[in-house]
């Protein structure tokens, strides 16, 4: 557990939140908060308010029929809004905060270690599905993990997983994450450690040294572990991202002696280039997410070395949730066209605030209202018509594969949206729970 850092950015929250204070959800989105820390701040709120509305219950009484389906319904909207409109109360905020603060921290420094042992709380050796499913959601960041994880789940039809069988998922998909990594792609990934370092000690520069080889260690990375050990014991206590990025890359392999002069030969056929990718070896998982290659549960599912010759098995819903939502910065792929829109009255003016709230309760539940300016904000570029009118084609999306074609077209590319922000898994979510229903 970094301590140092937990307790740096603990304080300034605390400072900035004070404790005398309710919070609703929408108060983490503003500075000094996180984000990670709002993300899991946000799903607290959430389990606690589903268990608090959970107990509520009608008064008994004769003189009223607690069981027509009209009072039931009246129930239900009422429980919603009580969701919708929770809050941290003032004695339940420090606390919260401390959890949220030692969870992201822990997480983003040693994350394979950190869910495993949230995951299995209190002496756990079992965890079913949904609760692995669950806790995976209160972590942002490293979205590679529990994303697949839940693939593997989902694709297997696992209905639970033992701890040890957990943990070594965990280590399967990191090793394979960062097999080829190279400096770009160690600091790409460690960004959210930086920011959260950024926030603990705003004065401060980079991330200390020990932190990072708590990182490296958790990613079984020895030869930078190695070399962190080296610059701390000369007293190198803390390193920006260009001081890691010279770290990673290593002294510079000296220029090879010049060849000795040779009589000229004849010219032999150029030889055939060489395939992309390794015939005989596993290709690495950010590889996986950028190309066309099978998904890595089915590798770990089968224990099958992946080749690039081999096509990428279809899964029940068509092609798999993280090819529809590639990087912006791979190529589309080439899967069947986004399903045409019905006719809309929000391409012809924007909706009305009562039509807009039906349409967010049809398609995104009862988190739709409540998260209106972050979806416009986020994912519309502040667009409140073009919000209206995603909503419309998603309510009229039949199944998840049209839905989901639409968020990655009309959204995702259209908007050049982080698919692994806060607010797009919130809204990727809300839409895809409506049809687990």
């Amino acid at each position: 557990m970094p301590s140092a850092l937990v307790d740096a950015l603990f304080q300034r929250l605390i400072d900035a939140f004070p404790s005398h204070h309710a919070y609703p959800a929408s108060a983490f989105e503003r500075e000094p908060m996180p984000s990670p820390v709002a993300h899991f701040l946000a799903r607290l709120l959430q389990r606690r308010l589903q268990h608090e509305a959970s107990s509520f219950d009608l008064p008994r009484s004769a003189w009223f029929d607690a069981g027509n389906a009209a009072v039931q319904q009246a129930r239900q909207v009422l429980t919603e809004a009580l969701v919708t409109h929770g809050q941290f109360p003032p004695e339940e905020w420090e606390g919260s905060l401390r959890q949220a603060t030692e969870q992201t921290a822990a997480y983003l420094v040693r994350p394979t270690a950190t869910l495993v042992a949230f995951v299995f709380q209190e002496g756990d050796q079992v965890a079913s599905a949904e609760t692995i499913d669950r806790r995976l959601g209160y972590f942002s960041g490293y979205r590679y993990l529990p994303d697949t994880v839940r693939l593997y789940m989902e694709q297997k039809g696992v209905p639970e997983l033992t701890r040890a069988r957990f943990a070594d998922l965990l280590r399967q998909i990191d090793r394979q994450m960062t097999n080829d990594f190279d400096a770009d792609d160690w600091l790409k990934m460690m960004k959210p450690l930086f920011a959260l370092a950024r926030h603990a000690y705003p004065e401060a520069s980079g991330v200390s040294v020990e932190m990072l080889q708590a990182f490296f260690e958790d990613k079984d990375a020895e030869v930078y572990v190695q070399r962190l050990q080296t610059i701390h014991k000369q007293g190198t206590k803390r390193l920006d991202k260009d001081g890691l990025r010279t770290l990673i890359e290593g002294p510079a392999t000296p220029a090879p002696p010049p060849e000795p002069e040779r009589h000229a030969e004849p010219a032999q056929p150029a030889p055939s280039p060489a395939p992309p990718e390794r015939a005989n070896g596993p290709v690495p998982l950010w590889k996986q997410f950028r190309q066309d290659t099978p998904p890595l549960a089915e590798q770990v599912a089968t224990g099958v070395r992946q080749t690039s010759t081999r096509q990428a098995p279809p899964t029940e819903e068509g092609v798999p949730r993280w090819k529809q939502f590639r990087s912006e910065n791979s190529s589309p792929e080439p899967t069947a066209p986004v399903p045409p829109s019905r006719p809309s009255q929000a391409a012809v003016a924007p909706a009305s605030s009562s039509d807009l709230a039906t349409m967010e309760q049809t398609v995104l539940g009862h988190v739709g209202a409540h998260n209106r300016d972050l979806f416009i904000r986020h994912l519309f570029n502040g667009d409140r018509t073009d919000y209206a009118q995603v909503l419309d084609r998603l309510d009229a999306a039949a199944t998840w594969t049209d839905a989901s074609k639409i968020i990655a077209s009309e959204v995702f590319r259209k908007n050049q949206v982080n698919i692994y922000s806060d607010p797009a898994v919130l809204f990727t979510d809300a839409v895809e729970a409506r049809y687990r229903a």
